[in-house]
């Protein structure tokens, strides 16, 4: 065990560590651990939304706004938190990591693409 774990920055391959995985090990007997609660951060999340919106005079009466509107608009990936199972990884004897298979790894990504919405609001 190791007194900080070190960002490796990893991301989209199962034997990648987004994480050093040998400051972990894994629990074989009823102890308690020496790790607080939410001591790991993940990749992190930035959106950019961006809004335009125009205001026509038709009439007196009559008004017309146009609304463009685009959320995402960078197309950042937003990933996955990194896998938290220590006992899905393999270690050598000596402590080196023979497989992750999925421990500390980011392998996934939220589903949310650039969108775009068209608006047209007549007021009367």
């Amino acid at each position: 065990m190791k007194p900080t774990v070190a960002r490796l920055g990893g991301v989209g391959n199962a034997e990648v560590a987004f994480y050093d995985p040998t400051a972990f090990q894994a629990v074989t007997g009823v102890r308690f651990g020496t790790t607080g609660r939410n001591i790991l951060r993940g990749p992190g999340l930035v959106n950019v939304g961006l809004g335009l919106f125009r205001n026509i005079t038709l009439t007196e009466r009559w008004k017309m706004q146009f609304r463009a509107e685009a959320f995402n608009a960078s197309n950042t990936p937003h990933f996955n938190n990194p896998g938290a199972n220590v006992s899905n990884a393999q270690f050598n004897a000596d402590g080196t990591v023979r497989a992750l298979r999925g421990f500390m790894a980011v392998t996934g990504a939220v589903a949310d693409e650039r969108q775009f919405r068209f608006g047209l609001r007549l007021s009367f």
